[in-house]
C-alpha cells in the first residue's frame, strides 16, 4: 500500500470531530500527505490543518465552538441573497483563526472545491490558481449551502456549495503526480 496518499474531505457542515479523527487515523496507519482537498464542510479541518494547526487544537475548537452562532436568519437575506444568511461572520471568524491566510502562505497544498451555479461546473482554488485569495474566503465559497447561506460572487461565477458537484471533479489527479485518493464524504 502507497504512503502517500491525498485525502480529500468532502461535506459534513460542522462536523468538524469526524474529519478530525479521520486525519489522526490516517496518521496512525503510517500514511502521508502533501495535498489536502476540502468541500463544504471539510474545508474547514482541511484548511486548519494545511495552515499548521495540530489535531489536538482544532478538536479542542470543535468542542467549543457554538455554530448556531453564524445562522443569523433573515427572510429578507433569504430573498435578496439566497439565503438565511450572508456568511460574513463565519467568514471573518474563521480568517481570524487562519490569521488572514491565502492559499501562497499555506504550509501543504490545499485545494478547495466550490461549485458555479451559473455554469453548474466545479470551481478549484488552490496555490496554482488562486495563490493571493485568503483561504477563508475559498471555503465561505465553498459552504454556501442553498438556503442557509447566501451565494457569494467570485470574479464571474456566482457560487455555492462544494458538495454539489460531478463525482468526477472530485476524483482528479490533486497532486499531479497520480497519487492515491482517498473520499471521505460525511453526510446527515
Amino acid at each position: 500500500m502507497p504512503k502517500e496518499i491525498v485525502p480529500i474531505l468532502s461535506g459534513g457542515g460542522t462536523r468538524l470531530a469526524c474529519y478530525i479523527g479521520i486525519l489522526k487515523a490516517l496518521q496512525e496507519q503510517g500514511l502521508t500527505f502533501r495535498h489536502l482537498v476540502g468541500v463544504s464542510g471539510g474545508s474547514i479541518v482541511a484548511a486548519l490543518y494545511a495552515a499548521g494547526w495540530s489535531l489536538s487544537q482544532m478538536h479542542q475548537l470543535a468542542m467549543t465552538t457554538d455554530f448556531r452562532q453564524f445562522r443569523g436568519m433573515s427572510l429578507t437575506k433569504l430573498v435578496r441573497l439566497g439565503g438565511l444568511s450572508d456568511g460574513n461572520a463565519f467568514e471573518a471568524w474563521l480568517d481570524h483563526l487562519l490569521q488572514g491566510k491565502c492559499f501562497a502562505d499555506l504550509d501543504i497544498d490545499l485545494h478547495v472545491l466550490a461549485t458555479d451555479i451559473q455554469g453548474g461546473g466545479p470551481v478549484i482554488f488552490n496555490r496554482q490558481l488562486t495563490p493571493e485569495l485568503k483561504v477563508s474566503q475559498a471555503i465561505r465559497f465553498s459552504m454556501s449551502i442553498p438556503l442557509f447561506f447566501a451565494f457569494k460572487r467570485f470574479k464571474h461565477h456566482v457560487m455555492t456549495d462544494g458538495v454539489i458537484l460531478s463525482e468526477d471533479a472530485l476524483h482528479r489527479d490533486w497532486s499531479g503526480e497520480g497519487l492515491p485518493l482517498v473520499c471521505f464524504r460525511l453526510k446527515k
